[in-house]
């Protein structure tokens, strides 16, 4: 991840996010199998991740993302670039899944490798989604990455941002605006399915620290 901002307090983008995420997100964009941290459901503050740590966290995916994410409607800049960060944001999640990640240093693995591997980590409708969407950007930009001429980057294209419903993000805008639209929201949704995963696995280290703690009956 690159170097987090000179200033150590968190940007407004980040508080809010932090509070949204600290509050739970509506039903309808909850992944499946993570507890929803809603005002019924959320344990004690204590048992989530500090709130400066997850602000933190998510400033430094926010400031990666728009320190690199292109401001020009080059279509194949946008799919390079957009593929880097979309490949980061998978990394951050394999590194918050793996009790350790340090072992696969050194490894060169491809980026179908690392969504097989997520897949293989947990079961989840969401997850998997998400990542199939960010296998269908590998493929198109391997497309462009190996050919002088590429052919068929247009349908390509038109698949990447068409959701799994059938509705095109980005509406009827031009191509471009919709990869950048696409890529950023497949990003911020691995940074939130990445949050919630950390808290739930929280919750329930702490559950088992709690019952560890019991004194046995006599």
């Amino acid at each position: 991840m690159a170097a987090r901002a000179a200033s150590l307090e968190p940007t407004p983008t980040a508080k809010a996010a932090t509070r949204r995420f600290r509050h739970g997100f509506p039903p309808a964009v909850r992944p499946s199998g993570i507890a929803a941290l809603d005002s019924r459901t959320r344990p004690p503050d204590d048992a989530l991740p500090s709130g400066r740590t997850v602000a933190m966290d998510l400033q430094d995916s926010l400031v990666t993302f728009l320190r690199h994410f292109p401001r020009t409607d080059d279509a194949t800049l946008i799919i390079l670039k957009g593929h880097l960060l979309l490949e980061e944001e998978i990394n951050n999640l394999l590194h918050e899944m793996l009790p350790n990640p340090q072992a696969l240093d050194g490894l060169q693995i491809n980026f179908f490798t690392k969504t097989q591997f997520a897949r293989a980590l947990i079961k989840n409708e969401a997850l998997d989604a998400i990542l199939d969407a960010a296998e269908k950007l590998n493929r198109l930009r391997n497309r462009l990455a190996h050919n002088l001429e590429p052919s068929g980057v247009e349908a390509a294209i038109r698949d990447f941002v068409t959701a799994a419903d059938g509705r095109i993000l980005g509406g009827e805008t031009a191509p471009e605006q919709q990869l950048k639209r696409r890529i950023a929201f497949l990003c911020g949704q691995l940074l939130r399915f990445r949050t919630e995963y950390r808290a739930a696995r929280q919750i329930l280290k702490n559950r088992v620290g709690a019952g560890k703690s019991k004194p046995k009956r006599s």
